[in-house]
């Protein structure tokens, strides 16, 4: 039976850790390209994209309601409830994409107070501004792809994935440095690249759903009761994301005091820290998929085995994957820049992502049991009581005492053990009520 459940899991988390691949390699290959052009665009790409994830973040946690109750759905064979709460979800989600666009061409106030290398500035809100609207491609792309990783299709999301990938490989590569009759446009090149392949990841998936007939055509009529539901569990995952990227906004503005090279340094240590967090998080959703699916048929007697399997596959997975960051650091950083002054600020701020890599891992396995269960507000308050009560002050001291860049990210170590250990006692405080639990949201 345990065998089994893991193969339940590995099955459906297979397609999206490929995807998840993808989705690194695209975000190292921007950081390799635009490392080769200068220091100070590594820099300007390190602070522009604190800012943006924050909008990133919240746009397409607003979603987050919508796929809790479509895996349920499709668990109890509703689809025409799945599509009503599809249109429901682009209601809510749309307008915040818009805004999220407007709020990037006034963000030069926020930058100048990050960060106060006038090239950096400037660097960092051309980049902002050409990739202002992916934000709006962004949500159709979420709430689709939930659509189709909830009907257990998440090989689409991979497909997607890829076509983001090989266009953007592509374009970086004109666009960024000039070749033929492109002109060279730097950090500009890059972000359009970015945004032209998350346009195309975008029709892909739209395209899918269309020709797959996943869903009924909804009758488009507007439910407040709809709307509240998605709402109740997507607010506190909106305010979580928010307080939380406004926290990494507060992280990245405290590396900022140590200079350029340690923003360009503490870029390359978050984007290695993104790629446990993403694959991570891969098996989280998994994990709230199936179990998603579980509540939704009313079959309990599942939920224990999969979060118990899942936490576990989970956890060796990420931790063998960042033992490399522990032993090698210096050849890992090697592949995002050649400066010599970048490598020897960012070595120990590597191997200290390396040690996050089973609380990482153990945190996002919770998390998706958490969500699964509909307690999105616990999250809300155990991500937000983690970083703004233990992430930020250590990571102030680790500056303010002159610890360099791996003071600053020995802070994130102490983020993710407090986040592990409150979600484990959280899980455990439902499943020891699950029998008179009620399933009804």
């Amino acid at each position: 039976m345990k065998q089994l459940k893991c193969f339940d899991l590995l099955k459906l988390t297979a397609p999206m850790i490929v995807r998840s691949f993808t989705i690194i390699l695209l975000g190292v290959i921007d950081t390799a390209f635009i490392g080769r052009v200068s220091v100070t665009a590594l820099a300007a790409v390190s602070v522009a994209a604190a800012v943006y994830s924050v909008l990133t973040q919240v746009i397409t946690s607003s979603t987050s309601g919508y796929q809790i109750l479509a895996a349920r759905r499709f668990g109890a064979g509703e689809r025409d409830a799945v599509a009503n709460g599809l249109v429901h979800s682009l209601i809510i989600s749309l307008p915040l994409s818009f805004l999220g666009c407007a709020l990037l061409w006034v963000s030069p106030p926020l930058i100048n107070a990050m960060v106060h290398d006038l090239s950096t500035v400037a660097e960092a809100l051309i980049y902002l501004k050409f990739l202002s609207p992916s934000l709006i491609a962004l949500v159709l792309l979420t709430a689709i792809q939930g659509t189709l990783d909830t009907a257990k299709q998440t090989q689409w999301g991979m497909y997607s994935s890829a076509i983001a990938l090989g266009t953007n490989i592509v374009l970086d590569y004109f666009l960024i440095f000039g070749v033929g009759p492109f002109p060279r446009m730097g950090i500009a090149g890059a972000a359009i690249a970015s945004t032209i392949a998350i346009m195309f990841s975008t029709l892909f998936v739209i395209i899918v759903l269309i020709k797959k007939k996943l869903l009924p055509c909804p009758r488009i009529k507007f439910k407040w009761d709809e709307m509240q539901r998605q709402l109740r569990l997507s607010f506190p995952e909106i305010s979580s994301a928010t307080l939380d990227y406004v926290g990494n906004l507060l992280f990245v503005t405290t590396i900022g005091f140590l200079g350029s090279i340690a923003l360009a340094g503490g870029r390359i240590a978050f984007q290695l820290l993104i790629i446990l967090f993403i694959i991570s998080m891969q098996f989280g959703v998994g994990i709230k998929i199936l179990m998603g699916h579980s509540l939704g048929s009313k079959n309990l007697h599942e939920l224990f085995h999969q979060f118990s399997i899942g936490r576990t596959t989970s956890t060796v997975v990420i931790t063998v994957l960042g033992i490399p960051l522990l032993l090698f650091p210096e050849t890992i950083i090697h592949i995002f820049t050649s400066s010599v002054d970048v490598t020897q600020i960012a070595t120990g701020a590597v191997r200290t992502v390396g040690l996050c890599a089973p609380l990482i891992a153990w945190t996002t396995s919770c998390a998706g049991a958490l969500r699964a269960h509909g307690k999105t507000a616990w999250l809300m308050y155990s991500n937000l009581g983690a970083v703004w009560f233990v992430q930020l002050p250590i990571a102030w001291v680790g500056m303010h005492f002159k610890y360099g860049l791996t003071g600053v990210y020995v802070a994130f170590i102490a983020y993710f053990l407090a986040r592990a250990i409150v979600s484990h006692f959280l899980v455990c405080s439902i499943h020891a009520k699950i029998p008179e639990t009620s399933m009804s949201l």
